[in-house]
Formats: C-alpha cells, structure tokens, sequence
C-alpha cells in the first residue's frame, strides 16, 4: 500500500512528534545523540505490530480519513528532472520506514441517527452495506502512539487529544466516496525539562517553536507543560472505494489504503492502522514503492521523502 491521505489526523501525529524528537536530541545537556539516532530512538513503537495504512500506507491509514490534510503525505515531486538514460525520475530521496503501533476507530451514524458511541479501537470488522450518508461521531485510538520523549526525557508524558469532530462521509452505489471531515485536535507533552535537558520552560519553548511556531509551553513548579496544535484545515477527499470482504479499499490521486469497517444498525465503524515515527533509513528512492522493493517488510510501510 501507498501512504494516501488518513480519514483522520493519524499522520499529524507523527508531524508533530518527530520534529519535537529530532530538536530536542540537540537540547542542552543532551548526550548530543544524531539526528537519524534520535529519529530512530524515538519511534517507541518500532517493535510492536504491524504498518501505514492510514493510508500513509505510514499517516497515517487510509484514504477514507483523509487526514490532517497531511504534511506528512508522501507525494513523488513531478518537477524533479528524470533520469537521462531511463525516463524514471532520479533516486534523490530517502527511505522512512514505519511500524503500526495501534489502530484509530472512527464511528459513524447513518444519517445522523441517535448511536451508541462507545469507541474501541480493537478492530472487530464484520462489512456490510456502506451505501449512504454518514455522520461522524468520535475516533479513538491516538493513545497508542508512543512518546517521542520517553529515551531522552523519562517520566515525561505525550498525548493527542481531539478538541472537536464533525463532518460526513458519503458512498455512493457507483462505487465513489466523498469525505468532509472538520477534526481539531493538539498534541501536548509534559516535562521537566531543566531535569531532562539543563533548560527552564521559556527556553524549551523557543527550541520547540523553531520548528512548531504555533507550539506554546506554560510552567507549573517544574512542571512544562507544552501544546502543538494542528494546522486547523479539514481533512476533505474524494476518490472511488471498493468492498473486499471485510475491507474497504480508497483509491484517490495518490494511491489506495484499506479500512476494516463493520456496520450494524445505524453505527459504522472503520478501523485504520496508527503508526509511530519515521525511522530514517539510507536506501535513496524516487518513490514509495523503491523502498518497498529495497526493504520489503522489514517495516510494515514507507516513504520516499
């Protein structure tokens, strides 16, 4: 699978976590950890289960939630030139690699009916008929997304919290679908970072800003208490879908994913794989699919970034 755009904010997770991880590995009093070994360190979840399905099938998922609009979408530049000999574009890229460290649930009423919403992000898919209008409800899930901190700052916490959630997704008996999600949601992280990193909150704040200028940290004894908030665009997408068995397949410009979905009464759920960190390989790509050839499943997807 290729990383197409999440039904939701999966991959923003992943955005806003690794820079956080690659700028802190140079914090002072640091043990001056290299960036690729910072990146590495902090997927936390590398060694648990499976893949990018959220399409960025790693985010992060599948093309139904299409995500946090994705900064993190991995997308073959066309104005890059090709390879004189071959045509192919040059391989000036590199390969992240991503392991699945969870699943985000989303739940859906038809047509706004009155559901138990009650959110379990153990997939337990059973299909069904998808042909309609559907309400979102709530996702869940993000706590499985491991702490991008946790090597270099024990005791620190990280979490993803959904502020609000509407919206609706639409499939049509022709075989099309079109999302029109509304998510907003932060990530906020807690820390003593004079303990962790030799620095008072108002100077983690400004490391952390250098990359998340939207970011704010506030102090509390020792405590630091930081919030990065998402870029606040609607997660929208249109493409055509297919049911296989259990499984939905999104097809968009940029690629497929899948979903585990189960329908029962007025209730749809959908179950796409979370991913943790990139973990910086150096095998050079052009595209996704050269890392897959390359690496094959020594992670469970990839991008060429």
């Amino acid at each position: 699978m290729h990383w197409t755009t999440p039904l939701t904010k999966t991959t923003l997770v992943a955005a806003l976590a690794a820079p956080l991880s690659l700028l802190l590995a140079g914090c002072p009093g640091d043990d001056g950890t290299a960036d690729t070994d910072a990146s590495s360190s902090s997927t936390g979840g590398a060694d648990t289960t499976g893949g990018p399905g959220t399409g960025p099938d790693p985010d992060t998922t599948t093309s139904v939630t299409a995500s946090s609009s994705s900064s993190t979408t991995a997308v073959a530049d066309d104005t890059t030139t090709t390879d004189d000999t071959t045509g192919d574009p040059p391989a000036d890229g590199l390969c992240n690699g991503f392991d699945q460290v969870g699943n985000i649930n989303t739940v859906l009423s038809r047509d706004g009916m009155p559901i138990d919403t009650t959110c379990d992000p153990t997939p337990a898919p059973c299909g069904g008929d998808v042909v309609g209008i559907w309400a979102l409800e709530d996702t869940c899930g993000f706590e499985a997304f491991p702490n991008p901190l946790e090597d270099q700052c024990p005791g620190s916490t990280f979490t993803i919290e959904i502020l609000s959630q509407t919206g609706t997704m639409t499939f049509v008996d022709d075989g099309t679908y079109v999302q029109d999600f509304d998510i907003e949601s932060q990530a906020v992280i807690e820390l003593n970072p004079m303990s962790c990193f030799g620095v008072n909150c108002a100077t983690f704040e400004s490391i952390v800003q250098m990359d998340s200028p939207s970011a704010s940290c506030q102090s509390m004894g020792n405590t630091c208490t930081c919030t990065f908030p998402d870029d606040g665009a609607p997660e929208q997408g249109m493409g055509t879908y297919e049911v296989v068995g259990t499984d939905l397949v999104f097809t968009d410009e940029t690629g497929s994913s899948e979903a585990a979905f189960c329908i029962g009464g007025d209730r749809l759920d959908l179950w796409q794989p979370l991913f943790g960190l990139p973990v910086l390989t150096d095998i050079m790509c052009a595209s996704d699919v050269d890392c897959y050839v390359e690496l094959g499943d020594m992670y469970d997807a990839y991008i060429c970034e």
